[in-house]
This record gives C-alpha cells, structure tokens and sequence, in this order.
C-alpha cells in the first residue's frame, strides 16, 4: 500500500500516458541531437570544399613564388615528401590537448631559405581545426602565444634569412 505522504511525479497520470510522454521525450532528443550533428556535418563539408580551393590557389601562388626564387638562387631544400613528413610533425605538435612547442621550433629549425618556408607552409595546406580548416598559420596563431610566436619569428626564421613571419 502506498503512503499518502509519498510525492510522485506525474500523480494522475495513468502508468500507458507516462511512457508516452517518456517515449516522446526521448524522440524530441534524438530529433535535435540529429539537426545538430547534420549541421555541423554540412558546415564541415562546405568548409571543406571551401578549404580546397583556398588551398589549389595557394599551391598555385607557392609555385609562382618559387619561380621567382629560383631566378635568384633559392631553391627547396627537401624533397616534397620531406616537407609533407615536417607538416604531419607540426600538426601531431599542435593537435590534441597541450601544444608541443619544442617540436614546432624544431621543425622550423629544419627551414634554410624562404622556399622551404613556402613549401612547409603548401605541404600543410588547410587542416582541420574545431570544425573549420585553416592553413598553418592560423594554426600557430591558435596554439601558440605572442611570445612564442616572436621567439619563432625573431629566434629561428630571422637569422635563417627567411623574410616571412607568422
């Protein structure tokens, strides 16, 4: 026998009426957990499209640049499967919880001239980064600090001749 002092919830609801409402409950939940990840998913691949052609003009506008270098004497240090292997270091540095600053400079260590430094940043190209893509520098912007950033700037890619800066 029940106790009249006892509180129920849904008191007057018949037992059929309350798994009901339990069931419609729980389809409301999967309803707006699937829009949400759909949304997410479309704007995960229009990015992603969007990433790719960012990424065949940047190619492009590499490829022009290291024309120009050539005509002055500069030329890649590495193979194009050497500055792939720099980018996928960079990114296991930058992925995930915590930034592994000392891989970072020691990639960067890696780095002679400026084509290297355009060709590293061709051969990183648009990556994933919560939900959208940016290229590596907007990685760096994102993990490291503005004194990390000077310290790889002012410490490394200066007194290597390399012009460009993050």
């Amino acid at each position: 026998m029940k106790s009249k002092n006892v509180r129920t919830i849904g008191k007057g609801i018949e037992d059929n009426q309350k798994a009901v409402l339990i069931i419609a409950g729980i389809g409301l939940a999967f309803y707006f957990i699937k829009k949400f990840t759909d949304k997410m998913f479309s704007k995960s691949e229009s990015s992603k499209s969007q990433a790719d052609k960012v990424e065949a003009e940047t190619e492009a506008q590499t490829e022009k640049d290291i024309q120009e270098l050539k005509k002055e004497g500069v030329t890649p240090s590495y193979s194009n499967s050497q500055y792939k292997i720099f980018a996928g270091t960079l990114k296991s540095a930058m992925e995930g919880f915590g930034t592994e600053e000392q891989k970072i400079y020691a990639v960067f260590r890696y780095l002679k001239n400026d084509a290297d430094f355009l060709k590293l940043n061709a051969a990183f190209g648009m990556q994933s980064y919560d939900f959208r893509y940016l290229n590596l520098a907007a990685w760096l912007s994102a993990e490291l600090n503005n004194v990390e950033l000077q310290s790889l700037n002012n410490n490394i890619l200066k007194p290597r001749g390399i012009k460009y800066r993050y």
